[in-house]
């Protein structure tokens, strides 16, 4: 009902009945017989708009990285039917006031009014509301949620990310947390998130976190390269106390609103873990990285020696590790406790000496590909549009042809 009033919903849309007039007016075109072929062209554009409107609206479509299904918004196809209903009203409203005055009075003339009045008035109460706007639903804060000294570490070669959590809005058993990479979240962030599944093991490690039972979460946080965990509580809130019991958590921040806490030992998205039998006296060591957003190359450092390689990042098969001397390092997801979801994790065999090279990126060959590919098509449809033009001396060969022709 509401896409037939023109109102495809949202924030800062006006109410149903604002955007019924449009409707009504061009309902009541019909009424204008000469016109009757442009208006019921136009009032079948906004029938096929809202066919596909009410198709859309039912459909869910299943994100990625959305664990409830999402219904597209028809705000587009909403369009469309306003100017199918527009078309044909304005089509009906043309010349009226000079046909209407040439006639005896009828029925016609106090529908034509009304139907100039809901047009006219949709669009007049439409624009009060929109004038003084949605309400308040963006608000300017600050450019980081993280403490300076924090996002200049995230922003570093070692790349370590910020765990943040708060009480989930209208729950006090329950928390919500978020991930942070770099400085802070971006608006393409909710577009870029790996599948719902992914989340599992991190949604298992926050709830054993902040239960405050302590055990094995900081090794778990470490795998994430997480170095802070971020609470926005107030002081005295239960969660300050859970986690300041958590061992391997160290308080070094806290303030009206947040409290800041470090993960002891080595936290970079890739590090060399060194193998059990030499692990005596050896430490974990954090490998720089040099490229996070294409990751060409990812990590290019010297390792330790024999044991193994942890990234950060979700086992994926484009990942690969090479030795200086051309040798791929065999990859072995690292288990996170839920079938299918693994981190990026390659043996270094016994065969690698302290100071060997090892170079980390993703095999970019088959998007590569696909890339040249489509800006082949692209060249070809650019072709294909381009203007032809007749060359002078077919032209000429032409009117020869034709001479002949018509010659004797």
């Amino acid at each position: 009902l509401s896409v037939l009033a023109v109102n495809p919903g949202g924030a800062g849309t006006p109410a149903i009945w604002v955007g019924a007039g449009i409707a009504i007016a061009g309902v009541l075109a019909l009424l204008r017989i000469d016109r009757r072929r442009g208006i019921v062209i136009a009032l079948l554009v906004a029938a096929v708009g809202l066919l596909a409107a009410v198709a859309v609206i039912h459909l869910r479509v299943e994100a990625p990285s959305a664990a409830a299904a999402i219904v597209p918004w028809p705000g587009s196809l909403t369009g469309l039917i306003a100017a199918g209903f527009i078309t044909a009203a304005a089509l009906a409203g043309d010349g009226l006031r000079q046909r209407m005055s040439g006639q005896a009075f009828t029925w016609r003339q106090p529908v034509s009014g009304v139907a100039a009045i809901a047009a006219i008035s949709s669009v007049v109460v439409a624009a009060a509301v929109w004038v003084p706007g949605a309400g308040d639903p963006l608000r300017r804060g600050t450019d980081s949620v993280l403490p300076p000294f924090v996002a200049a570490e995230a922003q570093g070669p070692q790349a370590p990310r910020t765990l943040i959590v708060r009480p989930a809005t209208g729950s006090t058993s329950s928390v919500s947390y978020a991930l942070i990479n770099a400085g802070g979240p971006t608006l393409a962030d909710p577009d870029l998130s790996p599948p719902a599944r992914a989340w599992e093991p991190l949604d298992r490690l926050v709830s054993t976190l902040v239960s405050g039972r302590g055990g094995t979460e900081v090794s778990g946080l470490a795998d994430y390269a997480v170095r802070y965990v971020l609470a926005e509580v107030e002081p005295g809130n239960p969660l300050i106390r859970n986690l300041d019991a958590v061992p391997g958590l160290r308080r070094v921040a806290g303030d009206t609103g947040a409290t800041l806490w470090r993960v002891d030992g080595a936290t970079s998205r890739a590090r060399a873990i060194p193998a059990e039998e030499t692990a005596a006296g050896a430490q974990v060591v954090a490998l720089p990285v040099l490229d996070l957003l294409s990751a060409q190359p990812f990590v290019n450092s010297p390792v330790p020696g024999p044991g193994e390689i942890r990234l950060a990042q979700d086992a994926d098969a484009a990942w690969r590790a090479v030795l200086a001397d051309g040798r791929v390092l065999a990859s072995s997801p690292l288990p996170t406790g839920v079938e299918g979801v693994g981190l990026a994790r390659f043996i270094l065999p016994s065969s690698v000496g302290p100071g060997d090279r090892v170079v980390i990126d993703i095999d970019a060959s088959t998007r590569n590909t696909w890339m040249w590919l489509q800006a082949g098509l692209v060249v070809l449809v650019i072709v294909l549009a381009l203007p032809a033009r007749r060359r002078a001396g077919r032209l000429a060969d032409d009117a020869v042809d034709e001479d002949v022709r018509d010659g004797p």
